[in-house]
């Protein structure tokens, strides 16, 4: 998981500014030995039938494969198309994604 911070504040080096949390990243990664998931359940590895029995979400295929999108503000990427398509990345907030 990654974890986004932007400096916000003066810009001056008299003024004090501070860093906020703006936004995070989370991959599939065989390492990983614990899942994080959204309040509804839902992480990598979950289906695109999981996905949509928690929440109402928008997928389209872009340059980074079949990429979700919900009102909420949560994004992600699918394996596949269909309902047994599994999640491999999420993210929400600021984040680098090249398109």
């Amino acid at each position: 998981m990654t974890l986004v911070f932007q400096k916000k504040g003066a810009q001056s080096v008299e003024s004090e500014s501070r860093w906020e949390f703006a936004g995070w990243y989370v991959s599939l990664n065989p390492r990983n030995t614990t899942k994080s998931t959204t309040m509804a359940g839902i992480g990598i590895g979950s289906t695109r039938g999981e996905m949509e029995s928690a929440y109402v979400i928008i997928v389209k295929k872009s340059s980074l494969g079949y990429e979700f999108s919900t009102t909420s503000g949560l994004y992600g990427i699918f394996d596949g198309m269909g309902k047994q398509a599994k999640i491999t990345t999420m993210w929400s907030g600021v984040s680098c994604n090249f398109r």
